[in-house]
């Protein structure tokens, strides 16, 4: 036995580092690398239902925090949970100027979006997730 010992909780947070890094932005330096990733997100309760539009430089966390109702407000309200479409973007400014924009279309344009990057309206929640 090499004495080293399996911990899966420090396997699901390698799993999740690597979700942040494919949908973030990564950088290398002299001492080392690190990611930063700001996200403007939108939730929905079902196909074409209620959607909500949102940004987080945790989006892992925060979709999680919606799921599970720990923030009362409008996603807990309609029972918004559905992680339907996201991007990222390399600045605060950035992701809070597009969710501002997104905010202000209309229903048609957003449900457009969506359908564009997800036509099937999958929960995108299980591909971010740590296991």
């Amino acid at each position: 036995m090499s004495g080293l010992v399996a911990r899966p909780h420090v396997l699901q947070m390698v799993d999740y580092f690597f979700a942040i890094s494919r949908y973030g932005f990564c950088r290398q330096s002299a001492t080392g690398s690190w990611c930063v990733a700001f996200f403007v997100y939108i939730l929905a309760n079902k196909p074409n239902g209620t959607i909500y539009v949102g940004m987080t430089d945790d989006l892992v966390k925060r979709v999680w925090q919606h799921r599970i109702d720990l923030i009362p407000g409008f996603t807990q309200r309609y029972g918004v949970k559905m992680l339907v479409w996201f991007e990222s973007y390399e600045s605060r400014e950035a992701a809070f100027l597009r969710e501002r924009r997104i905010k202000k279309w209309n229903r048609a344009w957003k449900l457009a979006l969506i359908r564009q990057e997800n036509p099937t309206w999958r929960d995108l929640w299980r591909e971010l997730s740590p296991p």
